[in-house]
């Protein structure tokens, strides 16, 4: 009954479950939201609702994001099985993007570490120097991840401490999701 009971609930559609929350995140910060879906070696966004800020972050819904110098990327690697993880580290190209961004396995695999310690991931300007980020993982019943959320600021309008300063309202609206998934 438990197997069946799971089943049901991994067949929900997360984007539609998800995007009260995510609606609720955006307004309460004015920032941009994004949900994103893991597809090994990229994480793929699937919704995004766009901040109020007259400077704006490039991306749109069905866009690729890299693993190794986004928010997202790490937030969703970090929780795969630890062969896993260590398969991909190695396997990444780490393409460079800033003077930030992350350039070989050992340093991903460390952060990757910090991730999982803290429940969340930050890029503070890894992928696009004007572009931070912190990104919260949904978990599902069996400690995977194949979904996650992130709140991306434009770093002219949003210092590093008012980012850290969002990352409650992240959890929070991640388990507001994990809640309504039945997780």
């Amino acid at each position: 009954m438990l197997q069946v009971a799971f089943h049901a609930v991994a067949a929900m559609d997360v984007r539609q479950v998800a995007a009260s929350s995510l609606r609720a995140l955006n307004r309460k910060t004015g920032q941009t939201v994004h949900l994103g879906y893991f597809e090994n070696p990229t994480v793929i966004y699937v919704d995004k609702y766009a901040g109020s800020a007259p400077v704006q972050m490039y991306s749109r819904i069905g866009m690729p994001a890299p693993l190794h110098c986004t928010a997202m990327g790490k937030a969703v690697a970090a929780f795969l099985p630890a062969a896993e993880r260590s398969a991909l580290a190695a396997d990444l190209d780490y393409p460079v993007s800033t003077e930030r961004t992350i350039t070989n396995a050992e340093d991903y695999l460390d952060e990757l570490d910090a991730v999982r310690r803290q429940g969340y991931a930050l890029n503070l300007g890894e992928h696009e120097e004007v572009v931070s980020a912190v990104a919260v993982p949904i978990r599902q019943p069996d400690g995977r991840v194949q979904y996650a959320i992130d709140l991306a600021v434009p770093n002219v309008v949003v210092s590093e401490d008012e980012l850290r300063a969002f990352i409650p309202l992240v959890l929070e609206a991640v388990a507001d999701i994990e809640r309504a998934l039945g997780y």
